[in-house]
């Protein structure tokens, strides 16, 4: 499990600790292997499968037990769709989701990635991280990606952002890289960020081939050229 996804995952497990009860909304389902994966002792999780009232039917036996119950039920809608379907559980528990006004309450991806995230990527680069993944162009597996990466996330960044592990498939031998490489020459990590973003944004259907670059050309010799030609 990733480092996003185990900040995510403490939350809900927090939450249950807490409180016992936690409803999980997650309009945008970008959570549901972090639920299959949670491990979460004496707990029950509850998934909705088109049915609240499938939820209903294996809350309500737990909930009439003498001992209090420790639930996780992940609804991968929006709260606002499902007309209160489960008030009561929300009552007598917590609800999490993308949004909540508590910062201990909100799930939303965007959020916590960029709060981890911050003390590498500075506020700028945080702030674009997070303008990305609310537009839908990174996902909890790539800033699960980039958080892994350590003191190599200035390159695990390109790596994501261009689609590949390795950069056989980026070329930097345009003009507009090159000339971008300069410009910013490169003296923090958040560079390679913002350049990977302005390239990515500029691809077209026609991919550009092969530079046939490896890694070690790609990080030793080739950015450092460009800075110094």
């Amino acid at each position: 499990m990733g480092i996003i996804s185990e900040e995510l995952s403490k939350i809900v497990i927090a939450q249950i600790h807490q409180h016992g009860i936690v409803v999980w909304y997650d309009p945008e389902r970008q959570f549901e292997s972090i639920v299959d994966g949670l491990k979460i002792e004496s707990c029950k999780v509850v998934k909705y499968v088109d049915s609240f009232f499938a939820i209903r039917n294996i809350t309500d036996a737990l909930l009439n037990d003498d001992n209090a119950p420790r639930l996780l039920i992940y609804v991968p809608l929006d709260q606002t769709s499902t007309h209160r379907a489960l008030a009561e559980l929300e009552s007598l528990g917590v609800v999490i989701q993308p949004g909540q006004p508590r910062p201990e309450l909100n799930t939303s991806l965007s959020y916590v990635a960029s709060t981890i995230l911050r003390p590498i990527l500075g506020n700028e680069t945080s702030a674009t991280l997070e303008k990305q993944i609310d537009e839908g162009k990174l996902s909890l597996q790539n800033v699960d990606e980039l958080a892994s990466k350590g003191a190599g996330i200035g390159k695990g960044i390109i790596s994501v952002i261009f689609g590949t592990a390795n950069v056989q498939d980026i070329t930097l031998q345009t003009d507009w890289i090159r000339n971008s490489f300069k410009k910013m020459l490169l003296p923090n990590l958040s560079c390679y960020y913002q350049v990977s973003m302005k390239y990515h944004s500029m691809q077209t259907s026609n991919r550009m081939r092969s530079a046939n670059l490896s890694q070690s050309i790609f990080s030793r010799q080739i950015i450092f050229s460009l800075v110094l030609r």
